[in-house]
């Protein structure tokens, strides 16, 4: 599994795609994998890595409106939706929004999206709240799907927070 996957040994491989890619972006999670989970725990330390060995000047970390995952969970919770709902484990989870510094409009690949929320074996196949929340997302209409996946977040620890880009090359 990647969450195991030596450090060095897997930067270095993603090093050397980037090089050969000529990429100047890498999009990566946040120190805490965004809701905790041991394998975007370690795309992070890896991305880290690996954009210091390629000398890629920006690392964008994906992440979401902390606010916005608690106003779901207690609209969840109001509906009588499958649980449980600890507000403790969302407080730790993602990003404040203040601290946010890109919020990109991809309502136009919905579709997209969602298939790729479809692929996720290992979260739609296992048990556990993971399991349920995926999939209930894919339950949904796809005209629900696009309105409430219709942005992505991201945070540029190089950049001071303020007003929120809309492009991530900006």
């Amino acid at each position: 599994r990647f969450g195991r996957a030596d450090l060095d040994e897997a930067a270095g491989r993603l090093a050397g795609i980037l090089r050969d890619e000529g990429a100047d972006l890498l999009l990566s999670y946040q120190p805490n994998g965004g809701y905790g989970h041991r394998d975007h725990v370690q795309v992070h330390h890896v991305g880290k890595r690996a954009a210091e060995l390629a000398a890629i000047p920006r690392v964008l970390e994906v992440t979401m409106p902390r606010e916005l995952l608690l106003r779901v969970s207690d609209l969840a919770h109001l509906l009588r939706l499958p649980g449980p709902y600890e507000r403790d484990l969302v407080h730790g989870a993602y990003a404040p929004r203040a601290t946010i510094t890109h919020r990109v409009n991809v309502f136009r690949f919905a579709r997209q999206k969602r298939d790729a929320f479809a692929a996720h074996r290992s979260q739609i196949g296992a048990s556990g709240l993971a399991a349920r929340v995926f999939g209930l997302l894919l339950r949904l209409p796809p005209q629900v799907f696009g309105a409430l996946f219709s942005h992505e977040w991201f945070v540029d620890p190089a950049l001071p927070t303020g007003a929120l880009r809309r492009d991530i090359f900006d």
